[in-house]
């Protein structure tokens, strides 16, 4: 399973890799408009005019609720752009309301470009995600639909909703066997949100998406096999050991990464092809092999000499995922520590330390009184991510809590709400 931190990386590469998801929406200024003001404005003739209406009203959040009548009216503009506008201002707004729902759900079939390029759709999945489960039945239906576009956003949209609607992967599995690599992928990302072990039987697909030609469809194989886990990911493993060393790297890097979260079961004959990739001349090659090294624990002693080299790696993320795996497989921080802290320091990957914590999980407490101290006495990158640090070690980081709830009375509104998840996952708070 992806930790905390993992998670928000993991949705960013999705976003990037299916190019059409939720792109940013610059809202306008605060302007003297009254709320009628901009009901009326809605109708106007002029596209920009309702574009920037329905982006005001957005910036009102759940107070705009009297607007969701007329921004599903807009939700059928002539201007994708004012259509896309409305779809975020229903999400802003928060209501889970039926006609906004339908409306919705009828805009994840519109594929018709923004003027920056994104599909409408987008910005339709990106609304029904916020507005919560009450979808959910009506998306399930979505991915049986005729339209291509409607399938792939159901399954994007699914993936959003929380609590998660483990009930849809099975619906979402009949996807995997249809020759459309956009609807697989996205039918692969929701399922490792909602519920991977659940798509065990779908193991035989997966694996033959690993013989494939197209290396988005094999990355995405990677990680829901990785998701799925032992015992039923296990014969797996020899084609995801043989597509370490063959292909692009990002197909490398995930298969390296699915042998990690499989785990110990994979057995001795992963250490040989996971050691051969902290040689490679690409950087995420080598940081995929020492993570799953680490991830392997002791299994993995026999590489420790590999692993104390790329300690000393010219890449500052490979010296950190370096460390952390040294101290996952001999138990001892007293040169990880100092190596993970020097990174998490810099302006260089300190996010690398910060998931190298996250996977150290307990056995990073040794680290707690001197993360606790860069939460207190410094600002910005460093205090962020030393915060999450303590949060992916979870209730070990318990002595970090009095740094943490410093953090409360940040006048950084984006690090008050860190700091309070933090505590959440240090102790439950």
């Amino acid at each position: 399973m992806h930790g905390w931190l993992q998670q928000f990386v993991f949705s960013a590469a999705f976003m990037c890799c299916m190019i059409c998801l939720v792109a940013p929406f610059c809202l306008a200024q605060k302007s003297t408009q009254t709320f009628d003001d901009l009901l009326a404005a809605l109708q106007a003739s002029s596209e920009t005019t309702r574009v920037d209406a329905a982006a005001k009203i957005a910036e009102l959040g759940k107070d705009a609720s009297q607007a969701v009548p007329e921004l599903v009216k807009t939700l059928d503009d002539p201007s994708p752009d004012a259509r896309a506008a409305a779809a975020i201002a229903l999400g802003h707004i928060g209501l889970d309301d039926d006609a906004a729902i339908a409306a919705l759900l009828v805009r994840l079939e519109d594929k018709e470009l923004r003027s920056d390029d994104t599909p409408v759709w987008a910005f339709a999945a990106q609304a029904l995600g916020k507005l919560g489960p009450k979808s959910v039945p009506r998306l399930i239906e979505k991915l049986a639909a005729d339209n291509r576009t409607g399938r792939r956003a159901a399954a994007v949209t699914l993936h959003d909703i929380k609590p998660p609607p483990r009930q849809a992967v099975p619906a979402l599995m009949t996807l995997l066997i249809q020759n459309e690599p956009e609807t697989r992928i996205a039918a692969m990302y929701a399922i490792i949100a909602l519920d991977p072990k659940q798509a065990a039987p779908a193991m035989t697909s997966l694996r033959s998406m690993l013989n494939g030609d197209d290396f988005h469809t094999k990355y995405w194989a990677c990680r829901t096999i990785g998701a799925i886990g032992a015992p039923e990911a296990l014969d797996a493993v020899p084609k995801l050991l043989e597509l370490t060393g063959t292909g692009v790297a990002s197909v490398r890097s995930n298969a390296a990464d699915a042998i990690g979260t499989i785990g110990v079961t994979v057995g001795s004959r992963a250490i040989g092809p996971l050691t051969m990739m902290l040689e490679d001349r690409n950087y995420v090659v080598r940081r995929a092999g020492v993570i799953a090294l680490g991830r392997l624990g002791k299994l993995s002693s026999v590489s420790a000499p590999a692993i104390k080299d790329a300690m000393r790696d010219t890449t500052r993320s490979i010296r950190a995922e370096a460390a952390a795996a040294a101290w996952q497989i001999t138990g001892e921080h007293t040169e990880s520590l100092p190596i993970l802290l020097d990174v998490l320091r810099s302006r260089d990957s300190p996010w690398e330390a910060a998931m190298a914590f996250e996977r150290l999980g307990a056995i990073g407490e040794p680290a707690v009184a001197q993360l606790s101290k860069l939460v207190e006495t410094t600002t910005g990158e460093t205090q962020y991510f030393a915060t999450m640090s303590l949060a992916g070690i979870g209730p070990s980081a318990k002595n970090g809590l009095p740094a943490l709830r410093k953090l409360l009375q940040s006048p950084d509104e984006g690090m008050r709400q860190l700091a309070k998840q933090a505590i959440e996952r240090v102790s439950g708070e």
